[in-house]
């Protein structure tokens, strides 16, 4: 049986680790600001809810410092959890263990997206290349007919 497997064009390859792994983003995706922006707002909701939690748990444990620490702690490992899950839905699945391994750590996702903002900055999308490309591309397929 035959294998057709599509090429894909404008994937950006950025290596995340010393260890040499990378993760890829496709460049020529036109959904793509949308998504980066949607995960950039849901980073910045899930720290709204963490902190929300944290002012709800040092009412309501006041006079129970060990137990408030309990619970600010699992708040803390609650929010890394769907951090991670943010970051997975942009940079694929896996991504935040080749970045950050079984760390977890309050700033570490806004840090990282900070440190992304230059490659993000690449990721704007040129509508008239990519208009440009499929014309030149399907012209050549025309010609050929």
């Amino acid at each position: 049986m035959d294998k057709v497997i599509y090429k894909k064009e404008g994937i950006k390859q950025i290596q995340v680790n010393e260890q040499g792994d990378y993760i890829e983003i496709d460049l020529m995706d036109i959904e793509l600001p949308f998504k980066v922006d949607k995960t950039r707002k849901e980073l910045v909701r899930q720290n709204g809810i963490y902190k929300n939690i944290c002012k709800s748990l040092e009412k309501q444990y006041k006079d129970n410092e060990d137990l408030l620490r309990v619970k600010e702690y699992q708040a803390e490992v609650d929010y890394c959890k769907k951090c991670r899950q943010v970051l997975d839905g942009l940079l694929g699945e896996g991504a935040c263990y080749k970045i950050f391994g079984d760390t977890n750590r309050y700033a570490m996702f806004d840090d990282y997206f900070e440190q992304l903002s230059e490659t993000l900055g690449e990721m704007e999308i040129d509508i008239k290349a990519i208009k440009e490309k499929l014309v030149n591309k399907y012209k050549k397929n025309k010609e050929i007919m």
